[in-house]
Protein backbone atom coordinates (compact mmCIF):
# COMPACT_ATOMS: atom_id res chain seq x y z
CA UNK A 1 0.00 0.00 0.00
CA UNK A 2 1.12 3.71 -1.03
CA UNK A 3 2.76 5.48 2.66
CA UNK A 4 -0.50 8.29 3.09
CA UNK A 5 1.45 11.46 3.13
CA UNK A 6 -1.01 14.60 2.73
CA UNK A 7 1.15 18.14 2.69
CA UNK A 8 -0.09 21.55 1.64
CA UNK A 9 2.27 24.03 0.08
CA UNK A 10 2.29 27.58 1.33
CA UNK A 11 -0.02 29.81 -0.58
CA UNK A 12 -3.50 27.38 -0.77
CA UNK A 13 -7.09 29.65 0.07
CA UNK A 14 -7.98 28.03 2.89
CA UNK A 15 -11.72 29.26 2.13
CA UNK A 16 -11.61 26.65 -0.76
CA UNK A 17 -15.00 25.05 -0.07
CA UNK A 18 -12.82 21.58 -0.47
CA UNK A 19 -9.85 22.40 1.77
CA UNK A 20 -12.27 22.86 4.81
CA UNK A 21 -13.56 19.30 3.36
CA UNK A 22 -9.89 17.92 3.84
CA UNK A 23 -9.19 19.88 7.19
CA UNK A 24 -12.19 17.97 8.65
CA UNK A 25 -11.00 14.36 7.97
CA UNK A 26 -7.28 13.97 7.58
CA UNK A 27 -4.42 15.30 9.62
CA UNK A 28 -2.24 18.40 7.09
CA UNK A 29 1.74 19.09 6.68
CA UNK A 30 2.64 22.64 5.49
CA UNK A 31 5.46 22.95 3.34
CA UNK A 32 7.17 25.88 1.99
CA UNK A 33 8.65 24.18 -1.06
CA UNK A 34 7.79 21.76 -3.42
CA UNK A 35 11.47 20.57 -2.41
CA UNK A 36 9.50 19.05 0.75
CA UNK A 37 7.67 16.54 -1.41
CA UNK A 38 8.37 13.14 -1.98
CA UNK A 39 6.91 10.80 -4.94
CA UNK A 40 4.89 9.05 -2.84
CA UNK A 41 3.25 11.99 -0.92
CA UNK A 42 -0.31 13.56 -1.97
CA UNK A 43 0.08 17.12 -1.91
CA UNK A 44 -2.18 20.15 -2.22
CA UNK A 45 -1.13 23.29 -4.03
CA UNK A 46 -2.78 26.55 -4.99
CA UNK A 47 -3.30 25.59 -9.12
CA UNK A 48 -2.63 29.75 -9.99
CA UNK A 49 0.79 29.92 -8.06
CA UNK A 50 2.37 27.06 -9.00
CA UNK A 51 1.01 26.41 -12.58
CA UNK A 52 -0.24 29.67 -13.44
CA UNK A 53 2.58 30.14 -15.98
CA UNK A 54 6.11 29.07 -16.86
CA UNK A 55 8.46 29.45 -14.80
CA UNK A 56 10.13 27.40 -11.81
CA UNK A 57 7.06 26.33 -10.33
CA UNK A 58 5.64 24.89 -13.04
CA UNK A 59 9.12 23.02 -13.79
CA UNK A 60 9.12 21.89 -10.39
CA UNK A 61 5.52 20.86 -10.36
CA UNK A 62 6.15 18.86 -13.79
CA UNK A 63 8.93 16.68 -12.01
CA UNK A 64 6.87 15.63 -9.18
CA UNK A 65 4.29 14.66 -10.91
CA UNK A 66 6.81 12.85 -13.42
CA UNK A 67 7.91 10.85 -10.25
CA UNK A 68 4.35 9.73 -9.61
CA UNK A 69 3.35 11.92 -7.49
CA UNK A 70 -0.18 12.58 -6.03
CA UNK A 71 -0.95 16.27 -7.11
CA UNK A 72 -4.39 18.07 -5.55
CA UNK A 73 -4.86 21.54 -7.52
CA UNK A 74 -7.04 23.74 -5.27
CA UNK A 75 -9.00 27.11 -7.57
CA UNK A 76 -7.82 25.71 -11.11
CA UNK A 77 -9.30 28.30 -13.41
CA UNK A 78 -9.02 27.81 -17.63
CA UNK A 79 -5.42 29.05 -17.60
CA UNK A 80 -4.33 26.57 -14.86
CA UNK A 81 -5.69 23.80 -16.63
CA UNK A 82 -4.38 24.61 -19.95
CA UNK A 83 -1.47 24.80 -18.50
CA UNK A 84 -1.35 21.26 -16.70
CA UNK A 85 -2.69 20.06 -20.06
CA UNK A 86 0.87 21.23 -22.21
CA UNK A 87 2.31 18.56 -19.67
CA UNK A 88 -0.28 15.65 -19.98
CA UNK A 89 -1.10 15.91 -22.95
CA UNK A 90 -4.71 15.98 -22.04
CA UNK A 91 -7.06 18.74 -21.18
CA UNK A 92 -10.94 19.31 -20.47
CA UNK A 93 -12.24 23.64 -20.61
CA UNK A 94 -13.91 24.62 -17.43
CA UNK A 95 -13.10 25.62 -14.16
CA UNK A 96 -12.64 23.88 -10.90
CA UNK A 97 -12.67 23.65 -7.54
CA UNK A 98 -10.29 21.22 -6.89
CA UNK A 99 -8.78 19.37 -9.58
CA UNK A 100 -6.79 15.64 -8.29
CA UNK A 101 -3.92 14.02 -10.88
CA UNK A 102 -2.38 10.79 -10.25
CA UNK A 103 0.42 9.45 -12.43
CA UNK A 104 0.50 6.13 -12.36
CA UNK A 105 4.08 5.28 -11.59
CA UNK A 106 7.35 7.41 -12.66
CA UNK A 107 7.47 8.70 -16.36
CA UNK A 108 3.79 7.26 -16.40
CA UNK A 109 1.94 7.06 -19.32
CA UNK A 110 -1.18 6.68 -17.42
CA UNK A 111 -2.93 9.53 -15.70
CA UNK A 112 -6.07 9.49 -13.22
CA UNK A 113 -7.46 12.45 -13.20
CA UNK A 114 -10.61 13.56 -10.84
CA UNK A 115 -12.58 17.41 -11.41
CA UNK A 116 -14.63 18.70 -8.67
CA UNK A 117 -15.70 21.42 -11.13
CA UNK A 118 -19.24 22.90 -12.22
CA UNK A 119 -21.47 20.30 -13.92
CA UNK A 120 -24.06 22.10 -14.09
CA UNK A 121 -26.15 21.51 -16.93
CA UNK A 122 -25.85 24.57 -20.06
CA UNK A 123 -29.29 23.75 -20.24
CA UNK A 124 -32.63 22.56 -19.29
CA UNK A 125 -35.80 21.86 -20.86
CA UNK A 126 -39.32 21.24 -19.37
CA UNK A 127 -42.95 20.25 -19.57
CA UNK A 128 -46.12 18.93 -18.35
CA UNK A 129 -48.84 17.38 -20.64
CA UNK A 130 -51.85 15.59 -19.03
CA UNK A 131 -53.86 12.78 -20.01
CA UNK A 132 -56.30 14.65 -21.86
CA UNK A 133 -53.17 16.45 -24.12
CA UNK A 134 -53.15 19.62 -23.02
CA UNK A 135 -49.26 20.42 -23.50
CA UNK A 136 -47.62 23.66 -21.49
CA UNK A 137 -44.03 24.31 -22.00
CA UNK A 138 -42.60 25.49 -18.45
CA UNK A 139 -39.30 26.15 -19.49
CA UNK A 140 -36.58 26.41 -21.91
CA UNK A 141 -33.50 27.92 -20.87
CA UNK A 142 -29.82 28.78 -20.32
CA UNK A 143 -29.08 27.72 -16.90
CA UNK A 144 -26.95 30.18 -15.00
CA UNK A 145 -24.28 28.14 -12.45
CA UNK A 146 -21.88 28.95 -9.58
CA UNK A 147 -18.80 26.94 -10.26
CA UNK A 148 -18.11 27.35 -6.34
CA UNK A 149 -21.10 25.66 -4.98
CA UNK A 150 -20.46 22.02 -4.49
CA UNK A 151 -22.89 19.77 -2.55
CA UNK A 152 -22.19 17.88 0.05
CA UNK A 153 -22.76 14.71 -1.21
CA UNK A 154 -20.71 15.08 -3.90
CA UNK A 155 -17.74 16.33 -2.33
CA UNK A 156 -17.95 13.20 -0.47
CA UNK A 157 -17.69 11.29 -3.29
CA UNK A 158 -14.62 12.97 -4.69
CA UNK A 159 -13.05 13.20 -1.10
CA UNK A 160 -13.19 9.21 -1.27
CA UNK A 161 -12.27 8.73 -5.09
CA UNK A 162 -9.39 10.35 -4.73
CA UNK A 163 -8.19 8.72 -0.91
CA UNK A 164 -8.87 5.56 -3.10
CA UNK A 165 -6.75 6.99 -6.43
CA UNK A 166 -4.06 8.10 -4.10
CA UNK A 167 -3.24 4.94 -2.14
CA UNK A 168 -4.37 1.94 -4.92
CA UNK A 169 -2.91 3.23 -7.76
CA UNK A 170 -0.78 1.11 -9.59
CA UNK A 171 1.25 0.97 -12.69
CA UNK A 172 -0.35 -1.30 -15.33
CA UNK A 173 1.55 -3.95 -17.09
CA UNK A 174 -1.02 -5.29 -19.95
CA UNK A 175 0.93 -3.06 -22.66
CA UNK A 176 4.23 -3.99 -23.97
CA UNK A 177 6.49 -1.42 -23.11
CA UNK A 178 7.54 -0.69 -26.37
CA UNK A 179 3.49 0.17 -27.71
CA UNK A 180 4.00 3.89 -27.97
CA UNK A 181 0.72 4.65 -26.39
CA UNK A 182 -0.98 7.54 -23.43
CA UNK A 183 -3.97 6.67 -21.01
CA UNK A 184 -5.67 9.43 -19.32
CA UNK A 185 -9.16 8.09 -17.23
CA UNK A 186 -11.06 11.58 -16.36
CA UNK A 187 -13.87 11.09 -13.44
CA UNK A 188 -16.19 14.16 -13.21
CA UNK A 189 -19.48 14.29 -11.39
CA UNK A 190 -22.72 15.70 -12.75
CA UNK A 191 -24.91 17.89 -10.01
CA UNK A 192 -27.93 17.62 -11.84
CA UNK A 193 -30.65 17.51 -9.80
CA UNK A 194 -34.25 17.86 -11.00
CA UNK A 195 -36.08 21.14 -9.62
CA UNK A 196 -39.46 21.38 -8.35
CA UNK A 197 -42.64 22.45 -10.64
CA UNK A 198 -45.69 23.57 -10.15
CA UNK A 199 -48.50 22.09 -8.05
CA UNK A 200 -51.23 20.12 -10.00
CA UNK A 201 -54.17 19.43 -7.58
CA UNK A 202 -52.92 18.31 -4.92
CA UNK A 203 -49.38 16.99 -5.86
CA UNK A 204 -46.20 18.85 -6.61
CA UNK A 205 -42.91 17.32 -8.06
CA UNK A 206 -40.68 18.41 -5.75
CA UNK A 207 -36.97 19.03 -6.08
CA UNK A 208 -35.13 16.09 -5.94
CA UNK A 209 -30.91 15.36 -5.69
CA UNK A 210 -30.77 13.40 -8.69
CA UNK A 211 -26.81 13.21 -9.81
CA UNK A 212 -24.69 11.04 -12.05
CA UNK A 213 -21.19 10.32 -12.26
CA UNK A 214 -18.97 9.39 -15.47
CA UNK A 215 -15.59 8.02 -16.31
CA UNK A 216 -13.83 8.90 -19.37
CA UNK A 217 -11.21 7.10 -20.41
CA UNK A 218 -9.24 8.40 -23.36
CA UNK A 219 -6.32 6.13 -24.86
CA UNK A 220 -4.10 7.52 -27.96
CA UNK A 221 -2.23 4.86 -29.62
CA UNK A 222 1.14 5.37 -32.21
CA UNK A 223 0.60 2.56 -35.04
CA UNK A 224 4.02 1.69 -36.72
CA UNK A 225 2.64 -0.35 -39.52
CA UNK A 226 3.81 -1.54 -42.35
CA UNK A 227 1.84 0.18 -45.08
CA UNK A 228 2.56 3.29 -42.95
CA UNK A 229 2.98 4.58 -39.39
CA UNK A 230 -0.99 6.40 -37.79
CA UNK A 231 -2.54 6.66 -34.34
CA UNK A 232 -5.84 4.98 -32.95
CA UNK A 233 -7.91 7.25 -30.67
CA UNK A 234 -10.27 4.98 -28.04
CA UNK A 235 -13.02 6.58 -25.95
CA UNK A 236 -14.87 4.40 -22.95
CA UNK A 237 -17.53 6.66 -21.12
CA UNK A 238 -18.87 4.66 -18.48
CA UNK A 239 -21.15 6.51 -16.13
CA UNK A 240 -23.96 5.72 -13.30
CA UNK A 241 -27.03 8.28 -12.80
CA UNK A 242 -28.54 7.73 -9.91
CA UNK A 243 -31.89 9.27 -8.67
CA UNK A 244 -30.68 10.23 -5.26
CA UNK A 245 -27.22 11.16 -3.73
CA UNK A 246 -28.17 9.12 -0.72
CA UNK A 247 -29.37 6.23 -1.96
CA UNK A 248 -33.38 7.10 -0.85
CA UNK A 249 -34.55 6.84 -4.24
CA UNK A 250 -37.28 8.46 -5.92
CA UNK A 251 -39.55 11.09 -3.91
CA UNK A 252 -42.19 9.64 -4.49
CA UNK A 253 -42.87 5.84 -5.73
CA UNK A 254 -46.73 5.35 -4.68
CA UNK A 255 -49.91 4.40 -7.03
CA UNK A 256 -51.10 7.24 -7.25
CA UNK A 257 -47.21 9.25 -7.75
CA UNK A 258 -43.99 8.45 -9.15
CA UNK A 259 -40.82 10.42 -9.71
CA UNK A 260 -38.63 11.69 -10.04
CA UNK A 261 -37.22 8.50 -12.34
CA UNK A 262 -34.78 8.34 -15.15
CA UNK A 263 -36.32 8.04 -17.86
CA UNK A 264 -33.35 8.08 -20.56
CA UNK A 265 -30.39 8.97 -21.32
CA UNK A 266 -28.42 10.12 -24.34
CA UNK A 267 -24.74 9.54 -25.07
CA UNK A 268 -23.37 11.49 -28.68
CA UNK A 269 -19.89 11.77 -29.60
CA UNK A 270 -19.56 13.98 -32.57
CA UNK A 271 -16.68 12.61 -35.14
CA UNK A 272 -13.12 14.47 -33.72
CA UNK A 273 -10.94 15.92 -36.62
CA UNK A 274 -7.71 16.95 -37.35
CA UNK A 275 -6.85 19.87 -39.28
CA UNK A 276 -10.37 19.82 -40.27
CA UNK A 277 -10.01 16.35 -41.31
CA UNK A 278 -12.23 13.76 -39.85
CA UNK A 279 -10.97 10.59 -38.44
CA UNK A 280 -12.44 7.49 -39.36
CA UNK A 281 -14.62 5.37 -37.59
CA UNK A 282 -13.54 1.86 -36.59
CA UNK A 283 -15.81 0.53 -34.68
CA UNK A 284 -18.56 1.45 -31.47
CA UNK A 285 -20.10 -0.44 -28.88
CA UNK A 286 -23.10 -1.31 -28.12
CA UNK A 287 -25.12 -2.19 -30.97
CA UNK A 288 -29.17 -1.81 -30.59
CA UNK A 289 -30.39 -4.01 -27.32
CA UNK A 290 -33.91 -4.62 -26.35
CA UNK A 291 -35.89 -7.33 -24.51
CA UNK A 292 -32.41 -8.42 -22.55
CA UNK A 293 -31.57 -8.22 -18.86
CA UNK A 294 -27.81 -7.02 -19.28
CA UNK A 295 -25.29 -5.87 -22.60
CA UNK A 296 -21.55 -6.07 -23.08
CA UNK A 297 -20.09 -3.11 -25.00
CA UNK A 298 -16.55 -4.38 -26.61
CA UNK A 299 -14.19 -3.36 -29.25
CA UNK A 300 -10.59 -4.09 -30.13
CA UNK A 301 -8.02 -3.21 -32.54
CA UNK A 302 -4.52 -4.14 -33.69
CA UNK A 303 -1.57 -2.14 -32.55
CA UNK A 304 1.40 -2.71 -34.09
CA UNK A 305 5.03 -1.40 -32.86
CA UNK A 306 8.95 -1.66 -33.74
CA UNK A 307 9.52 -5.59 -32.16
CA UNK A 308 5.67 -7.11 -32.52
CA UNK A 309 2.15 -6.47 -32.50
CA UNK A 310 -0.85 -6.30 -29.49
CA UNK A 311 -4.12 -6.82 -29.56
CA UNK A 312 -6.28 -3.91 -27.74
CA UNK A 313 -9.47 -5.78 -26.45
CA UNK A 314 -12.00 -4.09 -23.44
CA UNK A 315 -15.51 -5.24 -22.46
CA UNK A 316 -18.03 -4.03 -19.77
CA UNK A 317 -21.19 -6.06 -18.79
CA UNK A 318 -23.76 -3.67 -17.61
CA UNK A 319 -27.54 -4.54 -16.53
CA UNK A 320 -30.24 -3.53 -18.49
CA UNK A 321 -33.21 -4.88 -17.74
CA UNK A 322 -36.80 -3.23 -18.90
CA UNK A 323 -34.43 -0.72 -20.98
CA UNK A 324 -32.94 -0.81 -24.37
CA UNK A 325 -30.08 0.74 -26.40
CA UNK A 326 -30.67 2.21 -29.96
CA UNK A 327 -27.55 2.94 -31.61
CA UNK A 328 -28.58 6.04 -33.59
CA UNK A 329 -25.69 6.59 -35.97
CA UNK A 330 -21.76 6.02 -35.65
CA UNK A 331 -20.96 6.96 -31.57
CA UNK A 332 -24.83 8.21 -30.58
CA UNK A 333 -26.30 5.94 -28.12
CA UNK A 334 -30.11 6.45 -26.42
CA UNK A 335 -30.66 4.53 -23.33
CA UNK A 336 -33.94 4.51 -22.24
CA UNK A 337 -36.74 2.57 -20.22
CA UNK A 338 -38.41 0.13 -21.99
CA UNK A 339 -41.96 -0.56 -20.01
CA UNK A 340 -44.24 -0.01 -19.03
CA UNK A 341 -43.20 3.31 -21.40
CA UNK A 342 -40.65 4.42 -23.14
CA UNK A 343 -38.73 6.38 -21.07
CA UNK A 344 -37.74 9.10 -23.71
CA UNK A 345 -41.52 9.27 -24.69
CA UNK A 346 -42.87 13.50 -24.57
CA UNK A 347 -46.77 12.83 -24.51
CA UNK A 348 -48.97 11.86 -22.30
CA UNK A 349 -47.55 7.81 -21.44
CA UNK A 350 -51.05 6.16 -22.32
CA UNK A 351 -49.62 2.65 -21.25
CA UNK A 352 -48.28 3.94 -17.73
CA UNK A 353 -52.04 3.47 -16.31
CA UNK A 354 -53.77 0.53 -15.04
CA UNK A 355 -56.97 -0.50 -13.88
CA UNK A 356 -57.13 -2.31 -10.34
CA UNK A 357 -60.52 -4.11 -10.10
CA UNK A 358 -59.67 -5.03 -6.23
CA UNK A 359 -59.59 -1.76 -5.27
CA UNK A 360 -61.53 0.11 -7.63
CA UNK A 361 -59.55 2.91 -8.82
CA UNK A 362 -56.82 3.65 -11.55
CA UNK A 363 -52.93 3.69 -10.55
CA UNK A 364 -49.74 4.10 -12.02
CA UNK A 365 -47.89 1.55 -13.04
CA UNK A 366 -44.55 0.41 -10.96
CA UNK A 367 -41.46 1.58 -13.07
CA UNK A 368 -38.12 -0.49 -13.65
CA UNK A 369 -35.15 -0.57 -10.69
CA UNK A 370 -33.14 0.85 -12.68
CA UNK A 371 -35.70 3.86 -13.54
CA UNK A 372 -36.49 4.28 -9.88
CA UNK A 373 -32.92 3.62 -8.61
CA UNK A 374 -29.58 4.01 -10.65
CA UNK A 375 -28.93 3.38 -14.44
CA UNK A 376 -25.12 2.00 -14.93
CA UNK A 377 -23.98 2.65 -18.70
CA UNK A 378 -21.51 1.87 -20.81
CA UNK A 379 -19.99 2.84 -24.41
CA UNK A 380 -16.91 2.51 -26.71
CA UNK A 381 -15.57 3.91 -29.48
CA UNK A 382 -12.71 3.79 -31.98
CA UNK A 383 -11.67 6.38 -34.57
CA UNK A 384 -7.82 6.08 -36.22
CA UNK A 385 -6.13 8.32 -38.33
CA UNK A 386 -4.62 8.42 -42.14
CA UNK A 387 -0.32 9.15 -40.52
CA UNK A 388 0.98 10.34 -37.46
CA UNK A 389 0.01 13.36 -36.43
CA UNK A 390 1.48 16.22 -34.00
CA UNK A 391 -1.88 18.40 -33.59
CA UNK A 392 -4.45 18.58 -30.79
CA UNK A 393 -7.55 17.12 -31.71
CA UNK A 394 -11.38 17.54 -29.46
CA UNK A 395 -13.39 14.81 -27.96
CA UNK A 396 -16.58 16.74 -27.61
CA UNK A 397 -19.30 14.20 -25.55
CA UNK A 398 -22.86 15.22 -25.39
CA UNK A 399 -25.06 14.20 -22.60
CA UNK A 400 -28.73 14.47 -22.33
CA UNK A 401 -30.61 13.06 -19.24
CA UNK A 402 -34.63 13.03 -19.36
CA UNK A 403 -36.07 12.92 -16.16
CA UNK A 404 -39.79 11.97 -15.67
CA UNK A 405 -42.59 12.39 -13.09
CA UNK A 406 -46.43 11.55 -13.20
CA UNK A 407 -49.52 12.15 -10.77
CA UNK A 408 -52.71 10.26 -10.90
CA UNK A 409 -56.39 11.52 -9.45
CA UNK A 410 -58.81 9.13 -9.47
CA UNK A 411 -62.03 10.90 -9.19
CA UNK A 412 -65.66 8.86 -9.49
CA UNK A 413 -66.34 8.05 -12.00
CA UNK A 414 -63.19 9.35 -14.29
CA UNK A 415 -59.47 10.15 -13.54
CA UNK A 416 -56.99 12.51 -14.67
CA UNK A 417 -53.34 12.23 -14.40
CA UNK A 418 -50.31 14.26 -15.36
CA UNK A 419 -47.12 13.99 -16.82
CA UNK A 420 -44.11 15.96 -16.23
CA UNK A 421 -40.71 15.76 -17.79
CA UNK A 422 -36.91 17.46 -17.93
CA UNK A 423 -33.99 17.36 -19.96
CA UNK A 424 -31.02 18.22 -18.94
CA UNK A 425 -28.05 18.60 -21.37
CA UNK A 426 -24.01 19.33 -21.13
CA UNK A 427 -21.17 19.40 -23.50
CA UNK A 428 -17.89 18.46 -22.48
CA UNK A 429 -14.98 19.18 -24.35
CA UNK A 430 -11.13 17.21 -23.84
CA UNK A 431 -8.34 18.20 -25.91
CA UNK A 432 -5.95 15.25 -27.17
CA UNK A 433 -2.00 16.16 -28.01
CA UNK A 434 -1.34 13.63 -30.43
CA UNK A 435 2.10 14.63 -30.43
CA UNK A 436 2.64 12.78 -26.85
CA UNK A 437 2.48 9.36 -29.45
CA UNK A 438 4.31 10.53 -32.48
Amino acid sequence: MTHLALKVLSGVDTTNQFYGKLKENIELKNVSCLSEVQPEDFVVVDAKSVIGKEGDSYNQLCAKLGEGTSVLFLDADADCRKMLGKYLGFNKEGESVALFVKPQGKNAKKYSIFDLSNSKPTKVKSQMISSKSDKIIENDFELKTDSKVISKNVMDMFYGDIMEGHINAAEDNDIPPDVEYKQWVYGIYYDWSSSERDKWKSYTPREQDTYGRVTYIVQAFKDVAVTGDFQWIYMDCNGMWCTSKTGAGMNENNHDERGWSIGSIEISIPTPSDNGVNLKVYDCSPKNINGVKSYTSSVSFEVGYDTGNFSYSESCTEDITDWSITLKTDNDWLFQQNSPYHGSIEDFPDDSIDYNAGKARHEIKSLPTLSTTAVDFDTKSVWFNNSVSTNTIYIRPDLTVKYNYEALKNEWPTWEAMFWWNYHYGTESFSIDLSQVS
